[in-house]
């Protein structure tokens, strides 16, 4: 774990992506992030995925941001990469919405994949 959050600051630091100011970060960066293959672009991608469940509550809570509420169950049998990759898909298949701030199209993707019950 240490590992992990040593090597997000690293990215966050260095990377010129996060070189942002305090403007939030929209769907279309996002995406762009998350569909090119250099590794920082893919662990600034990863990093605000997974940050941003974080910083909405976690896994095993319910989480709501804009409206939308997910629950990803804290089973241990959701895995972070299949979360990034639930966010990546609703990013290519839901392109009229990539002009929302980045945090509504993470939520809303994960509201659609772990609804509340």
């Amino acid at each position: 774990m240490k590992r992990f959050l040593f090597a997000v600051l690293i990215v966050f630091v260095v990377s010129p992506a996060w070189a942002i100011g305090t403007r939030s970060v929209g769907g279309n960066e996002l995406h762009e992030w998350c569909r090119n293959p250099a590794a920082t672009s893919q662990s600034v991608c990863h990093s605000f995925i997974i940050g941003t469940i974080d910083a909405l509550g976690g896994i095993g809570t319910r989480a709501t941001f804009d409206g939308n509420a997910f629950c990803i169950p804290d089973t241990g049998a959701v895995t972070k990469g299949q979360i990034v990759d639930i966010v990546k898909n609703w990013l290519n298949n839901n392109p009229q919405d990539r002009h929302y701030a980045a945090v509504s199209s993470v939520s809303e993707a994960l509201s659609k994949a772990f609804p509340c019950r």
